[in-house]
């Protein structure tokens, strides 16, 4: 009899592992995996953890601003946007908010690195401000969206039967990932300077822009059946997929 139960749940358990194999779990999982990698490597979380040492980074030993004034600021600026986040969640789409937030942080990060390269190192008040203005510009975009979709991706393109099994598969590989790129991050700021990393977090959210762009579907106003279905799919992005159906049209239309 217990052999029997044992077969019976091996037999369950290897079903089960073979239908999370079908496209319409295979894709969101894809596609919320890349988007929280890209997330790290746009500098969402690196800002967080190291804003005082690029402020540092940038400036001469005789600074015009407090470093530490700047990373409150910093933390009050994404307090700020991702309660806005929250409302504009209930208004804007995903994909218009993912947009904004992509080119938003892009050419905030560029434009930091560029004054940085230009004018390094900082030593007039003028230019530390200016410095300041594009590292806020950087944080507020980049809370609205990069910030804050990731997790709600989670909860809105994983079919409701694995998503607790997946979400937690998920997190782990992201806090691995930060973990590994938290740690080599200030070799990898020594090597490049603070401009070199404000480069690196501008080029990645351009190409993270045009990854959302293409395959990051639009979930707002559509049922998690409508979302499993557009999944199921053969189609891959979004973008060929969308222009085949109206725009008031649901995604299985």
């Amino acid at each position: 009899m217990h052999s029997e139960m044992t077969s019976h749940q091996q037999t369950a358990k290897s079903s089960g592992w073979n239908s999370c194999c079908t496209p319409r779990i295979l894709k969101p999982i894809i596609i919320v995996n890349i988007f929280n990698l890209l997330q790290i490597v746009c500098g969402t979380y690196l800002v967080i953890f190291y804003a005082v040492n690029l402020i540092s980074d940038t400036q001469t030993d005789s600074g015009t601003i407090d470093p530490f004034l700047v990373a409150v600021f910093t933390a009050l600026c994404r307090l700020v946007f991702i309660t806005a986040a929250c409302f504009l969640l209930f208004w804007v789409g995903r994909r218009p908010l993912a947009m904004f937030s992509g080119l938003g942080s892009s050419a905030a990060a560029l434009g930091v690195g560029t004054f940085i390269y230009c004018r390094y190192p900082v030593s007039e008040p003028t230019d530390t401000w200016i410095v300041t203005v594009f590292i806020l510009a950087y944080v507020a975009t980049n809370t609205v969206g990069f910030f804050v979709l990731p997790g709600i991706a989670i909860g809105e393109l994983l079919p409701v039967k694995v998503r607790g099994r997946f979400g937690g598969y998920i997190f782990a590989i992201f806090n691995i990932s930060l973990f590994f790129v938290g740690k080599v991050f200030p070799s990898m700021l020594h090597v490049m300077g603070p401009h070199g990393a404000f480069w690196m977090f501008g080029i990645s959210s351009l190409l993270g822009t045009l990854f959302l762009y293409l395959f990051f579907p639009e979930t707002k106003g559509n049922t998690l059946e409508e979302i499993e279905d557009y999944f199921a799919e053969s189609n891959v992005m979004w973008l060929t997929r969308k222009t085949h159906q109206s725009k008031n049209e649901p995604l299985t239309a």
